[in-house]
């Protein structure tokens, strides 16, 4: 058997890039929905280094532009983006509430 194995950092760092990127709600909001079908899915089984880019995709979304350093344009703030911020809380809410054993400990 010689597939090589990828890593679960390297499949959900697409995801998390766009999510964390797009200046469009519409694609910011299908990259959450896919995020919290992969979390109540295969949450479970996320190892501790997935969890830092999932949570740092998912806080780009608070709508707080001050430490966004230049990532994005469009003002996630806006009204047009509130179903994106529920959606980050939902994630952020089921991590917090069935995961958050599973997180890396900060020294």
């Amino acid at each position: 058997d010689n597939q090589q194995q990828v890593s679960q950092v390297e499949l959900l760092t697409p995801l998390c890039k766009t999510i964390a990127s797009t200046d469009q709600q519409d694609t910011a909001e299908a990259g959450l929905n896919a995020l919290h079908v992969i979390l109540e899915g295969a949450g479970h089984n996320l190892s501790g280094d997935a969890w830092p880019i999932l949570i740092e995709a998912i806080s780009d979304l608070s709508g707080d532009c001050s430490n966004a350093q230049g990532r994005f344009s469009a003002d996630r703030s806006a009204e047009t983006w509130n179903t994106c911020s529920t959606l980050a809380f939902r994630c952020l809410k089921l991590i917090v509430d069935d995961f958050l054993d599973q997180l890396p400990r900060s020294e």
